[in-house]
């Protein structure tokens, strides 16, 4: 199907408007032929006869034209009106999704200004919260506010003071966001933006392999007192493994927001969660310390789900300190991962980063869906405004050119049938009516 954004196609034959198909050029002129060869005489005169019949047929040409011009005008404004609420449609869709992207533009670089500490590369409609100082003044240049908001009806907090030659709009102000602090110093480099450092994938893998060890560990435990209840004793282990990873996980994230003098970092919650963590480790410590293993069931680190590799010699107290040796080593790296490794704004700005995207793809997909209907609409305006009168009267002159030319050869073929030089130089040499021109200057091309 063509593209309703495409220009019309062009008449398929010269002369064609519409449902109109032009006049057969070949049969008019064979009917002049045929009606001056059946007349018993003819001179020079005699092509006043066919200017009448050719004006006739000239103005029924014209009446048919008409009406298709009234018809072709009356089906744009009536294409018009379908396209009219689908437009309307598509325009408030179109502003919904701009004034979306604007808002994930201005938390993408606010979000970005936060970790870095630099405003984003120039973009072409910039979207950021920050404006160049004005020198004379040392306030804002005087712009207003992406999205059409004013800059004290937003919360920005600043992740450190910026660079100099930066002024800071109302909302940004140390009055308005309270004491401002340094993640350059406390908080992990943010790495490479776009893809997880090496930093990171070295955390996971230690996190991953610390809870390895701490299921093995916690499995020993258990199943003194779970006994041999292979699926409760699996999720059980999963569960207490997952807890002391995660209690460790957030302690150490939490002393580093404590650390960053954050708003959410909270000494109380470090102390918390140090503290389940101990008496965890240290109940089920005590636990594989005193309990024995008179059900069964089995607890040796060389037998695991109860498959036996070999005789367990191993004291129960060997056996409880190994288990404290993992718990201890496993909750501390899980601490100093989690605090060397965090960096909130890098968090926040991968997050506004994946919203700008989808933003971004959603205002092409709008921009798109809505060139295409406008761009629709102005082309059926533009015809309706002028383009299709400039086709009928298009077919209008190809009409009158045929006129014409018919009545140049009608004089022609009576010259051929008159036998006196003057008589046919007359009737050559005298102006066509409606035509401007004379039928010898036309024989050439008519004959």
């Amino acid at each position: 199907m063509a593209s309703p954004t495409a220009p019309p196609p062009p008449p398929a034959v010269p002369g064609q408007y519409g449902a109109l198909m032009p006049p057969n050029r070949d049969a008019l002129r064979r009917n002049i032929e045929s009606e001056i060869a059946q007349m018993p005489a003819v001179t020079g005169s005699s092509g006043a006869i066919f200017d009448t019949e050719v004006d006739a047929q000239s103005d029924s040409w014209e009446a048919d034209i008409g009406s298709e011009y009234q018809r072709q005008l009356e089906q744009l404004q009536t294409r018009l009106g379908e396209l009219a609420p689908r437009n309307r449609q598509q325009s408030a869709l179109l502003t919904t999704a701009r004034n979306d992207h604007a808002l994930a533009k201005e938390a993408h670089d606010r979000a970005y200004f936060n970790l870095t500490g630099h405003r984003p590369p120039a973009d072409p409609v910039p979207a950021l919260s920050l404006a160049e100082a004005d020198p004379a003044t040392g306030g804002l240049a005087g712009s207003p506010q992406p999205g059409g908001q004013a800059a004290d009806d937003r919360d920005i907090r600043l992740a450190h003071p910026p660079a100099a030659g930066t002024a800071l709009v109302a909302a940004d102000t140390p009055a308005a966001t309270g004491p401002v602090p340094n993640p350059n110093r406390v908080y992990a480099r943010h790495g490479e933006l776009d893809n997880v450092s090496f930093g990171d994938v070295m955390h996971y893998l230690v996190l991953g392999l610390a809870g390895v060890a701490d299921f093995v560990a916690f499995y020993q435990v258990l199943a003194l007192v779970l006994g041999a209840i292979p699926e409760l004793l699996y999720a059980a282990v999963l569960a207490v493994t997952l807890i002391a990873l995660l209690l460790m996980h957030k302690a150490g994230t939490t002393a580093r927001d404590v650390s960053a003098r954050q708003p959410d970092g909270k000494i109380w919650i470090v102390v918390a969660c140090v503290a389940a963590w101990v008496a965890l480790g240290m109940g089920a410590f005590f636990m594989r310390l005193t309990v024995h293993d008179d059900t069964g069931a089995s607890t040796s680190l060389l037998n695991f789900g109860g498959v036996q590799f070999g005789q367990d010699d191993t004291s129960v107290t060997t056996k409880a300190i190994v288990f404290l040796v993992v718990f201890v080593t496993t909750g501390v790296l899980a601490l100093i991962g989690a605090y060397l490794t965090w960096n909130p704004f890098r968090s926040a700005y991968r997050k506004a980063r994946k919203r700008l995207r989808k933003e971004a793809a959603a205002l092409g997909r709008a921009e798109s869906e809505a060139s295409v209907s406008l761009q629709e609409a102005e082309r059926l305006r533009k015809r309706l405004e002028s383009g299709e009168k400039a086709s009928a009267d298009q077919a209008r002159e190809h009409r009158r050119a045929l006129g014409c030319e018919l009545k140049s050869h009608a004089r022609v073929q009576i010259a051929k049938r008159l036998t006196d030089p003057d008589e046919i130089k007359f009737l050559l040499n005298q102006p066509i009516p409606g035509c401007g021109g004379r039928a010898g200057a036309r024989s050439g091309g008519a004959a």
